[in-house]
């Protein structure tokens, strides 16, 4: 904790001795070399969402906080249209009211106050609604457990929520209030005891854009969330490089299975559902694997030549890992050879690299490059190229990388690796049971623990799993308050043209025919609003997809979720619109006109 406008250039210049007293010596028994250090502070309260360290912790993602507060807002802008639509279209059955209160001497300010303290009202009221609806949510659904977090919901105890949520209904109750409370104020006294109001044209196109833009905010948010679910079922799908189905994780607990490892392996490939067995370091929740990385790789500083054998130093990410590697994880080798265990050299001076580090050196010939950690006496060349494979999740790209063959022999630095062993699919629960009863036979001291790197690799993406559900729960959220509206504006629709239906339906107009002429303009509406909401959808897509490095080819899916929306938006607001048309349209012609 620093003072108060502390120079934290005072902190940066006493990190040299720091490094040179603390960690120097750490550096260079991790084989890291000269590293050198080069620090960078930031504040607390910014780690959450700014942090960039790839090993780091899992953080926030700033993007999604943004678009659903933007959500949240275009969700309160659905209802507030929703209550200005409804409230001027309502103006005939209060003109009458507006009347008396005029004659009794009330002014066109005392009107638009009461008629603005109505909206707020009813605001609060609706305040105190949600305030009972989240608390069912929290308490009584899984809304945590889709969330990945512990809501509580203290009201009364946090003064922030208490008053912002408290402003928030104001401004709102205001804000859909005001058009509504301007145009009942306006109607005149002969008008309004007639109880004659006729909405005039600006009025009526004023209703459409609301209406339009209700669409084009429901549609807008249907594409955004088909798209994103593309993207997820893209990543899960993806060819990661390697084998990550079927592939169980058991961390080693004590060293005396660590030097029997060999034997072990033997013993299990006897079981005809076994198909590879396999180790690595750091692999794993058991193996102490943090972040988004899935197979273990570790940074590490290394000496590097290049076509003309100058050696530099750069840093790669390195997995160090046991017998059968490749053939286990089905990671392709596209030039050279594996680790050869009759080749002891193999071992202690052999790398294989994947072919990032090919394109990355430039080299015409790869095979005896140098990739070695810094201080060994011999350096390690390579003597194997294997395709690109991604160790971390699709957000980031494949980055160089170097895979040593670790020896038993130097492996009690390193701690205990993890087993990898590649099961049958069709016999996945019996295998379970017999490395469970095998494992615990050769490690009485501790329980048998494992997962499944497939799930691991699910785990990458629960995130942006979780964020696509939430996306798809809001994006039902905005179609129902839509829909509630105009259902509402349906049924005011419907009662003016009553006496025009009436007239079609004497002239020989079917059923079919009326509700389509009801529908027809609302048709409209809706294509306006998607041909807004794609354009917009595709941008707001387009720029989340940036946190990605691989990513679905999005101008072939685009137009299919756009029509995939515009045609839900149809169907459901024909069937909204049929609820009261259709009743208009059956009605007894002879009631419709009966006072003409």
């Amino acid at each position: 904790m620093l003072p108060k406008n502390y120079d934290v250039n005072n902190i940066y210049n006493k990190f040299p001795d720091f490094f040179e007293k603390y960690m120097k010596p750490l550096v260079l028994q991790a084989g890291l070399g000269d590293a050198g250090f080069s620090p960078r502070l930031m504040p607390l309260a910014d780690i959450h969402f700014n942090s960039k360290v790839q090993y780091d912790l899992p953080t926030g993602n700033l993007t999604y906080t943004r678009a659903f507060t933007a959500i949240g807002i275009f969700i309160l802008l659905l209802a507030s249209i929703n209550y200005m639509n409804l409230a001027t279209a309502r103006a005939t059955n209060r003109s009458k009211e507006v009347g008396v209160r005029k004659v009794l001497g009330s002014s066109r300010g005392k009107l638009r106050a009461q008629f603005l303290s109505e909206s707020v009202i009813i605001t609060f009221l609706s305040l105190m609604l949600a305030i009972l609806i989240v608390n069912i949510l929290i308490h009584g659904t899984n809304l945590n457990a889709l969330l990945g977090k512990d809501l509580q919901l203290n009201f009364f105890g946090n003064p922030l929520l208490l008053f912002g949520s408290l402003g928030v209904a104001i401004v709102i109750g205001l804000f859909s209030g005001i058009y509504p409370a301007f145009y009942l104020s306006a109607i005149s006294v002969l008008v309004a005891m007639k109880g004659s109001v006729k909405t005039g044209p600006k009025s009526v196109f004023l209703r459409k854009v609301l209406v339009a833009f209700q669409f084009f905010i429901s549609i807008a948010v249907v594409i955004t969330t088909l798209l994103m679910n593309s993207q997820i079922d893209f990543l899960r799908t993806k060819d990661l490089g390697f084998n990550k189905d079927n592939v169980v994780l058991i961390p080693l607990q004590d060293t005396t299975v660590r030097n029997r490892m060999e034997i072990i392996k033997a013993e299990l490939m006897q079981n005809p559902n076994i198909l590879g067995i396999t180790d690595a370091f750091g692999v794993g929740r058991g193996g102490g694997n943090v972040g988004n990385n899935l197979l273990g790789a570790g940074r590490r500083l290394l000496s590097v030549s290049d076509n003309e054998n100058n050696i530099t130093q750069d840093t790669y990410n390195v997995l160090t890992v046991g017998k059968d590697y490749f053939k286990t994880m089905d990671i392709e080798i596209v030039l050279g050879r594996d680790f050869d265990e009759k080749m002891p050299t193999d071992i202690t001076q052999g790398v294989i690299v994947n072919q990032a580090v090919v394109d990355a050196m430039g080299w015409d010939d790869p095979i005896g490059q140098t990739v070695s950690p810094i201080g060994l006496p011999e350096p390690t060349k390579v003597i194997g190229i294997v395709k690109d494979f991604n160790a971390f999740s699709l957000h980031v790209k494949v980055e160089p990388t170097a895979i040593f063959r670790y020896q038993l022999q130097n492996a009690g630095a390193q701690g205990l690796p993890t087993l990898m062993v590649h099961v049958n699919d069709g016999a996945i629960g019996p295998t379970m049971n017999y490395l469970e009863n095998k494992f615990t036979e050769l490690d009485p001291n501790h329980p048998f623990e494992y997962e499944f790197l497939d799930q691991q690799a699910e785990e990458l993406y629960r995130g942006d799993q979780r964020q696509s559900k939430l996306t798809g729960i809001l994006s039902y959220i905005c179609i129902l308050i839509s829909c509630l509206g105009l259902l509402g504006l349906s049924s005011f629709t419907t009662a003016t043209r009553i006496k025009e239906i009436g007239v079609r339906k004497v002239l020989g107009a079917t059923v079919p025919q009326l509700v389509f002429m009801i529908f027809k303009d609302i048709m409209e509406l809706v294509l306006i609003g998607l041909v807004l909401a794609a354009p917009a959808a595709y941008w707001l897509i387009n720029d989340w997809l940036d946190v990605f490095a691989y990513r679905m080819n999005l101008q072939e899916v685009i137009l299919l979720a756009a029509g995939m929306s515009g045609i839900l938006a149809l169907v459901i607001s024909f069937i909204t619109v049929s609820f009261h048309s259709l009743k208009a349209a059956n009605q007894n012609p002879v009631k419709a006109l009966r006072y003409e």
